[in-house]
């Protein structure tokens, strides 16, 4: 352990050896290891091989936010950084290609100003192959905004979901108020103009978690939601899990709720030609133990939104990506155990467990063009550091 340790904080790559076929296999991992706390939150790669990451930092000493690009070669050498200096305070939560030389990002910039009295923006920007800026623009209301999913249009614009939470500015439509939100979709074409916008949402707080693309290119949009009137309708309990569709030009087609009396929440799902496979997840705080009670559940529906079945989850099964993984600790009552990650759909079943025993926060899987999986982790190593780990699938 020691010596693993110790070439952690060398940045020096360590790849496990090779046992059975069982075993997913590292081809390189990437480091950032500094006094401050550092995580990856998103990823694409080019056509070309090139890697770019998004990694948010904030400063232990002044609580100051940014982000920076990071982009890598397809053996995993570092190519540049770019901080995004365009904005303070930024978040970038999501990004996708835009054309075989471009990417499109989308986040938050802010809280701005003196104890954060400044809402922040929906900040969305378009960068080339190397990392630099083609143009920036924020986006939303004069309350707080954020985006937190991006898809491409496939004509260099993308289609980005995020919340609102005043109907000012950019939004044409609201149905809370300045103590609320609602979930805000829109189009931008390539030079991030808005094409159309659709609000869903009511007097209370909704969001979004993440947004997938149908077969037939409609939206499909998960997340959450507290309201009962605007166009929710109704709610159970403190939150009920939210899903919606919407087709190409921004109209609703179909939307599913499904609440209890604790809250309920669509965190992710997976798509096919007939089938949509969503992760749910309800939980409840315990005042007796002071701690909340979690349970995950799997609901299949048809593409017209009608649940063919539900089932109680398995508590390590992931969705990313719209593929499903397993992610869990090699001794489940131990907090630092080394965490193994488990592709779910092949068989014989291939693990990759990671070379440290730390806590460990697994923040996204990409399977990049040859089949390879891209992870991108946060390891406690004194403080939180950014990991990024190529394995052969």
């Amino acid at each position: 352990m020691k010596m693993l340790l110790c070439s952690l904080l060398l940045g020096i790559s360590i790849n496990l050896p090779a046992q059975d076929a069982s075993i997913l296999q590292e081809k390189w991992s990437y480091h950032l290891i500094n006094q401050n706390f550092s995580r990856p939150t998103c990823a694409v790669e080019f056509p070309n091989g090139r890697i770019m990451v998004g990694i948010y930092h904030s400063m232990m000493n002044n609580y100051n936010e940014f982000s920076t690009i990071l982009v890598l070669d397809s053996a995993g050498n570092k190519i540049r950084s770019v901080v995004l200096s365009d904005t303070m305070n930024n978040y970038v939560y999501d990004m996708s290609l835009a054309s075989d030389t471009t990417a499109i990002i989308v986040g938050k910039a802010g809280p701005l100003g003196q104890n954060g009295t400044i809402p922040g923006d929906i900040y969305i920007a378009k960068l080339n192959v190397s990392g630099d800026i083609i143009w920036s623009r924020k986006y939303g209301s004069s309350d707080a905004d954020e985006a937190k999913a991006v898809i491409p249009d496939g004509q260099g614009g993308a289609y980005v979901c995020g919340r609102v939470g005043f109907g000012d500015g950019d939004v044409s439509t609201y149905y809370g108020n300045r103590n609320s939100a609602d979930i805000w979709t829109l189009h931008i074409d390539a030079s991030g103009n808005i094409l159309w916008q659709q609000t869903m949402g009511g007097s209370s707080y909704d969001r979004p978690y993440a947004m997938l693309k149908l077969a037939d290119g409609g939206l499909l949009i998960l997340g959450e939601s507290a309201s009962y009137d605007g166009n929710i309708e109704s709610c159970e309990g403190g939150f009920d899990a939210l899903m919606f569709k919407l087709d190409t030009i921004g109209n609703l087609v179909w939307k599913y709720s499904r609440g209890t009396k604790y809250n309920d929440t669509f965190i992710a799902a997976m798509v096919t030609d007939s089938l949509i496979t969503a992760q749910l997840v309800q939980s409840e705080y315990v005042v007796r133990t002071g701690k909340t009670k979690r349970e995950e559940f799997t609901i299949t529906m048809d593409q017209h939104g009608e649940v063919l079945s539900q089932r109680k989850s398995d508590p390590d099964m992931i969705f990313e990506n719209g593929e499903a993984y397993y992610y869990f600790k090699k001794d489940p009552d131990d907090e630092n155990s080394t965490r193994c990650l488990t592709v779910a759909e092949t068989e014989p079943r291939r693990t990759y467990c990671f070379p440290w025993e730390a806590q460990t926060q697994l923040e996204e899987v990409l399977q990049l063009h040859n089949g390879d999986l891209l992870l991108l982790v946060g390891v406690y190593v004194r403080t939180l550091n950014a990991f990024i780990v190529r394995i052969e699938n």
